[in-house]
């Protein structure tokens, strides 16, 4: 049996061509359904980027649409936000987020109207801005006292009072759980804020000028670690080198209630006669801490230093890591 060719070329132009955006099947010529091939974001939204982009697997709009604000925005978000959205082509969708979210919440996005008709799977959903802890303020027993806080910078507004429910704190020595206190009658009921390192501070105060400088990033990121010493101080040096124009400078003269004490930087304690090392610290008069350094103990021409139980494992774990034995 011989076939026309050109009865056969006209019958596959006429399966193959099912229009813009909208495919149907060779055999019922059903509509196939839309597919999202890619949504962001897809578990955290950061607030450095509020925005939702949706792509599908075909064009949805015409190019005459492309690139223009949508008069009714086919998605909804839920808890309800005030959403803008513009095609960034003809398959891509881009939404912001005009109302402020509140952090550590899921929000659920849900596709309306003739897309959410074309599509099976509509819903998608993220966190913004999860709770984090972005930095920690560990003991340094060679600086701190014995049993020091230990102070924890989240990235965002925390109830003090919720922080033993929200938050688990583990030892990475043995594992073992760390309690998180909250009894601080000044903490309870309030909220602790902090972008830890994300700026700077320092002030020079000296009897003709007064200089203060910050130091950070505008966008509040991270400075990862830099401390006012680093970032904001040298600033303020040079503020004053500037303000006295080849003058002098002088102090103002110490207030009476502060007082000087040389303090063992091991213990925190002030220094003894057995401590190889002191430094100069400044004290509120009556602020000094009490008693005598007992941690440095000379027996015979030898000196010990006795760790307090709560500071030994952490002080040979430390040692350890560092390929040293104990003092």
């Amino acid at each position: 049996m011989k076939t026309n060719p050109l009865s056969l070329m006209l019958y596959i132009a006429v399966v193959v061509n099912p229009g813009c955006g909208a495919p149907t099947t060779a055999t019922t010529g059903v509509v196939s359904p839309l597919v999202v091939t890619s949504f962001s974001p897809r578990d955290v939204m950061d607030d450095r980027d509020e925005t939702i982009r949706i792509q599908f697997d075909r064009p949805v709009v015409g190019e005459d649409e492309v690139g223009i604000s949508v008069a009714r925005p086919p998605v909804v978000m839920e808890p309800a936000a005030e959403l803008a959205a513009m095609w960034d082509d003809r398959q891509t969708l881009v939404i912001s987020v005009v109302d402020k979210l509140e952090p550590s919440t899921r929000y659920t996005v849900k596709l309306t109207g003739d897309i959410a008709e074309r599509i099976d799977d509509e819903e998608f959903s993220f966190i913004f801005k999860p709770l984090e802890s972005e930095k920690h303020f560990g003991v340094n027993l060679r600086w701190t006292d014995t049993m020091p806080r230990i102070g924890l910078v989240f990235n965002q507004p925390v109830n003090a009072a919720d922080l033993s429910d929200m938050c688990v704190i583990e030892s990475e020595f043995d594992r073992s759980k760390v309690p998180v206190d909250t009894a601080d009658d000044s903490l309870k009921g309030e909220e602790m804020t902090s972008r830890g390192f994300a700026d700077t501070v320092a002030v020079g105060v000296t009897e003709q000028l007064t200089v203060a400088a910050w130091a950070g990033n505008f966008d509040g990121k991270l400075t990862r670690g830099v401390v006012a010493m680093d970032g904001a101080a040298p600033l303020v040096r040079a503020g004053l080198m500037i303000g006295a124009s080849g003058r002098g400078l002088t102090l103002p003269a110490k207030p009476r209630e502060i007082v000087a004490e040389k303090i063992c930087p091991l213990s925190g304690k002030p220094a003894s006669a057995d401590c190889p090392h002191a430094k100069r610290e400044y004290f509120e008069r009556g602020r000094i801490p009490d008693g005598r350094c007992d941690w440095h103990v000379m027996e015979g021409d030898r000196l010990v230093v006795n760790y307090p139980r709560e500071a030994s494992r952490w002080a040979a774990n430390t040692a350890n890591a560092a390929g040293r034995a104990l003092p």
